[in-house]
């Protein structure tokens, strides 16, 4: 009997105390919301998140004071900023990183240029370097500071006087001149006219290759394929004259007359 009685005094306490099972704890949205805000650290972030952070903060003072309906709205208003304020976040995170990026090319694109412009443009490529230098210095502050438009604006900056700097570069660089003479091999169908077209840029200069090729020419109309001339540009402008006076009073259609 004393048996039973234990046994039932054991259960009685046991379903008195409500069995074993702890109570389930509910969860607090606000404290989520401010483990999140936690997790973002910076001048984007701090920029970005102000007035989530403020109002989340009104929440724990309203609920001190006992306003719960109050605390409720304040969270409200927490969540719904948070949302906003976290795609605006994003985007500038991501702008600054790109502008970033973006420096570093350009410096890498300036290094790309000291040989030829040290070289070259001494003077322009000095002044180019140390403007761009400074505009990069001051996009580098504004990153900092997370303004993006102020940081594109140098770099947008930086990137015109780059781009002055290879035009000029572009110019300076001397252009290769054509060899003061070259061989010719004569093709099927052509004439001394057809010739002073491709090598002269001008069908009146015909004579020049006639008299600087006189000892294979014997008729300055008939030419025949694989004869090798010398074109020759080194020639005065007294020479010139005399080829253009010579080819407008015979014409490249006259027959060899011995003259």
């Amino acid at each position: 009997m004393k048996k039973i009685f234990f046994t039932i005094a054991i259960l009685g306490f046991l379903f008195g105390c409500g069995g074993s099972t702890p109570p389930v704890e509910e969860s607090d949205p606000a404290a989520e919301l401010q483990t999140t805000l936690g997790g973002y650290s910076g001048v984007c972030a701090d920029i970005a998140f102000k007035d989530a952070r403020d109002q989340l903060a009104e929440v724990f003072v309203l609920r001190e004071g006992g306003d719960a309906a109050g605390a409720d709205d304040a969270y409200n208003r927490a969540r719904d900023s948070y949302e906003i304020s976290l795609a605006v976040y994003e985007k500038n995170t991501s702008d600054l990183q790109s502008l970033s990026g973006i420096v570093e090319d350009q410096k890498s694109r300036l290094e790309g240029l000291r040989s030829e412009g040290e070289e070259l443009l001494p003077n322009e490529f000095s002044t180019a370097e140390t403007t761009v230098n400074q505009y990069h210095a001051t996009a580098q502050e504004k990153i900092d500071e997370c303004d993006v438009l102020e940081a594109q604006y140098d770099v947008e900056q930086a990137d015109a006087e780059l781009n002055l700097l290879e035009d000029l570069l572009a110019r300076a660089v001397p252009v290769e001149t054509a060899p003061a003479s070259e061989t010719y091999i004569v093709k099927k169908g052509d004439s001394l006219w057809k010739i002073a077209i491709a090598k002269y840029s001008d069908p009146y200069f015909w004579p020049l290759i006639y008299w600087a090729n006189s000892s294979s020419i014997k008729d300055p109309d008939l030419i025949y394929p694989d004869q090798e001339f010398l074109i020759d540009r080194a020639y005065s402008d007294s020479d010139k004259n005399n080829a253009v006076n010579t080819a407008k009073t015979r014409g490249p259609w006259s027959l060899y007359d011995g003259k």
